[in-house]
């Protein structure tokens, strides 16, 4: 990683896309915890709820996020950063759009 007393800016998108999700979980996290060491700041993309929410409890991170409501069957954008992990699913909706029938209650 980044050697000696210099500011870093970086930015993260989607770590690790396209490995398994344990493997996935695993490696953002244990990321996230090395880049905090460092004398760093940034901003990390991700989908990924499940990880955004055990940095924050471990006060690795704070979460923002772009939140969307669905009004009579339309997805409508504020297009404003709020603090906190989504709470939206809005990919659902785009799933339903195009057909697919989403088990609401599937585990």
């Amino acid at each position: 990683m980044i050697e000696g007393d210099k500011d870093v800016f970086f930015l993260l998108d989607e770590m690790f896309k396209g490995t398994n999700s344990e493997d996935r979980y695993k490696g953002g996290f244990s990321l996230i915890h090395q880049i905090k060491q460092l004398n760093t700041s940034g901003i990390i993309a991700t989908h990924d709820i499940e990880l955004a929410k055990l940095t924050e409890d471990k006060m690795l991170i704070q979460n923002y996020s772009f939140n969307s409501k669905i009004k009579g069957g339309s997805m409508i954008f504020n297009y404003k950063l709020t603090p906190g992990v989504c709470h939206d699913f809005n990919a659902s909706e785009l799933m339903k759009k195009s057909g697919i029938h989403i088990i609401e209650h599937f585990r």
